[in-house]
């Protein structure tokens, strides 16, 4: 019983450090309207390049009337990335997508669930991602699904 303990407590440490994780992401815009997209982060650590609107306008509300993330105009398709992060445990990046080309201060009021958001969960490596609307929605299939 001893050993056990005692070997958890060597792990334990081990398992909760942050992990270094790459993206690198294609998009192709297929909806009307151009598209603000960036990365995001649902935990910490807190990063440069992995913040989310909400994030910017806290930090440096000076900011709040700036555009955020890349603009991807309809038809075409870009590139984000190789991007690398920390993750804690359990922290996953998510690829945030927004309708139109809105300010930092306007990103904020669209709510998790608005129609002209869009919250992509990644895996780390390679993706690519089509992204429509659909029914008055943003939505998304994998590239090689979209084919």
């Amino acid at each position: 019983m001893k050993r056990s303990f005692l070997l958890l407590l060597l792990v334990l440490p081990a398992c909760t450090q942050d992990q270094k994780r790459s993206f690198e992401i294609s998009i192709r815009n297929e909806t009307a309207n151009p598209l603000s997209v960036g990365l995001v982060k649902n935990g910490p650590p807190t990063e440069e390049g992995w913040m989310a609107p909400h994030d910017v306008a806290i930090m440096a509300p000076q900011l709040s009337d700036r555009k955020w993330g890349l603009v991807i105009t309809p038809g075409e398709t870009k590139v984000m990335g190789p991007h690398v992060g920390n993750f804690a445990p359990g922290v996953q990046a998510i690829l945030r997508i927004y309708a139109g080309t809105p300010t930092i201060e306007e990103m904020i009021a669209f709510p998790r669930n608005d129609p002209e958001r869009l919250d992509i969960y990644l895996w780390p490596g390679k993706s690519a991602y089509v992204i429509r609307n659909v029914g008055g929605r943003l939505d998304y299939q994998r590239a090689e699904e979209a084919r």
